[in-house]
């Protein structure tokens, strides 16, 4: 399980942090700071976009991670698969990978399989769900 957070200083207190989310075993995710911003990893490697190692399943099953639409996936309508063996999974499609509430499209906890559209520019989130190309 990996950790990121940004916050505004370095004090450690919760009205500091601008966003924080924690990652999937195995999940990987997008990030967009600012200038200024302290940013913490725990548990996980990060990259610049243009140096980072693909993330495009070579199966075309997506799961656990953050995947942005147009470049990783494309645009279109999914079905969301449940893992069955978990019970509830999580979808989050949002407008850019910043992280914070007014960021978010639409999410949802899953406990059944489901459709989702996509367009380009968006991200998408899995955990312990995945969708099929």
């Amino acid at each position: 399980m990996g950790y990121i957070e940004s916050a505004s200083d370095s004090t450690g207190q919760l009205d500091s942090i601008i966003f924080n989310d924690n990652l999937a075993s195995g999940g990987h995710s997008y990030v967009t700071l600012n200038d200024g911003e302290y940013f913490k990893l725990q548990g996980g490697e990060m990259y610049p976009v243009d140096a980072a190692p693909s993330i495009i399943p070579d199966d075309g099953l997506y799961e656990n991670g953050m995947f942005k639409v147009g470049e990783d996936i494309p645009a279109g309508e999914y079905k969301v698969i449940l893992d069955s063996s978990i019970g509830m999974g999580y979808l989050e499609v949002s407008k850019d990978s910043r992280h914070q509430i007014d960021s978010i499209v639409t999410n949802e906890n899953v406990q059944s399989d489901m459709y989702i559209t996509i367009t380009d520019g968006q991200y998408i989130k899995l955990q312990d769900v995945q969708i099929q190309k």
